[in-house]
């Protein structure tokens, strides 16, 4: 049998009615999708926004949208999107009686991404990570001859800044520098873990955001809470925080200001060790004054012991000497004693 156009057309009609109205008994079914939604064109005067899409990579489907609800919702083109409708199938006469299928919105909201959500997940992974670790503060090494180990990039001169910063000061340090891979975690965590100096500097210059996600990898995080010393991060960048940064007891934005505060700090060290030893000089010569005066009152007994007394002038005389000797000892001995409780207390602050 040879069908007509018009009857082969009348067969599709009717095959496309039959489709519709299956769609129609499966209208009551509410769904729920997600994803992103396209250009929404609110210039235009009708009520419902037609045929907006909602895609999902290369892949799309048509909505049409009640004008209001994007209003009151406040989205906007290429939002991620939760979107809650039933099916609906029109033909199109535009496209020769195409059966379409749209999802016809009742409610929309913004939603989470899949991207969003996994980096929700990995922030909070690494917070975890951090919590786990038990991180502990270092104190800063006061004491003669510091040692320090600087960890930098392959040729790399950022050390330089370093080391330039600890002028005028820098002979007081004992200074090795390692060169890594800045971007193998496994190398970089092997350098922490083998130093042993008072001091790490972990520094690099600028770079892309990529090339910071190391100093989020667990290996070097735990590298950096065993190392016993004191940690310093300067890696070059002034925006968003690595979880080594939290880790260190002193982070900075560039190996320059790592120098600057060693060298502060061990000036103010410098400053309290001149401090000490002027209080220990004051100390010494109060006790050869007390010295000198108990030599003196043994001398006068011993006078008094040997030379007869003629007079009782000459007795009252001696007597108000020797109290005299006394009340300077005891004022002497007074002072020392106040210095001495002054030092032990200094020496137990800081």
């Amino acid at each position: 049998m040879i069908y007509t156009v018009t009857s082969i057309q009348q067969l599709f009609q009717s095959i496309t009615d039959k489709a519709v109205n299956l769609i129609k008994n499966e209208q009551s079914m509410v769904i729920q999708v997600q994803g992103e939604i396209g250009t929404i064109d609110e210039t235009i005067k009708y009520p419902i926004l037609y045929s907006v899409t909602l895609n999902e990579g290369k892949e799309q489907i048509l909505m049409d949208i009640p004008k209001s609800l994007i209003k009151e919702r406040e989205i906007s083109s290429g939002q991620f999107v939760k979107v809650t409708g039933v099916v609906k199938s029109e033909i199109n006469t535009n496209t020769r009686n195409k059966l379409v299928l749209k999802i016809q919105v009742s409610d929309l909201e913004a939603a989470e991404s899949l991207s969003q959500s996994n980096k929700y997940k990995e922030n909070l992974d690494r917070v975890q990570t951090i919590l786990r670790l038990k991180t502990g503060a270092r104190p800063f090494p006061l004491k003669d001859n510091v040692t320090i180990t600087i960890i930098t990039a392959k040729n790399a001169k950022t050390e330089d800044d370093l080391v330039g910063g600890l002028k005028p000061i820098r002979d007081y340090f004992q200074i090795s520098t390692k060169y890594v891979n800045i971007l193998d975690k496994f190398e970089l965590a092997k350098e922490i873990t083998q130093a042993k100096s008072d001091i790490l500097a972990v520094i690099r210059g600028g770079g892309g955001e990529s090339e910071f996600k190391i100093f989020n990898e667990p290996e070097v995080l735990e590298a950096l809470v065993k190392f016993q010393g004191y940690r310093m991060i300067g890696i070059g960048h002034t925006t968003d925080n690595a979880l080594a940064d939290i880790i260190a007891d002193f982070s900075a934005p560039t190996p320059a200001n790592l120098g600057v505060e060693i060298k502060e700090k061990y000036i103010d060290y410098l400053r309290m060790l001149a401090k000490i030893k002027a209080q220990d000089a004051e100390i010494k010569t109060q006790d050869a004054e007390i010295k000198r005066l108990t030599k003196e009152i043994e001398e006068n007994e011993r006078l008094k012991a040997t030379e007869p007394i003629t007079a009782p002038v000459r007795e009252e005389t001696q007597k108000i000497n020797d109290d005299k000797v006394k009340q300077r000892i005891i004022f002497f001995i007074l002072v020392s004693a106040l210095a001495v409780l002054a030092h032990i207390a200094y020496k137990s602050i800081f």
